[in-house]
């Protein structure tokens, strides 16, 4: 049950870097 908590955790984390790495790569391109 726990190793779940932690995965899903883990993919938000994960989603959410991503999407500032996004953000920040459109801003040096802009």
């Amino acid at each position: 049950m726990g190793v779940i908590m932690n995965r899903e955790k883990f993919e938000g984390w994960l989603i959410l870097a991503g999407s500032l790495f996004s953000i920040l790569m459109l801003g040096e391109l802009l």
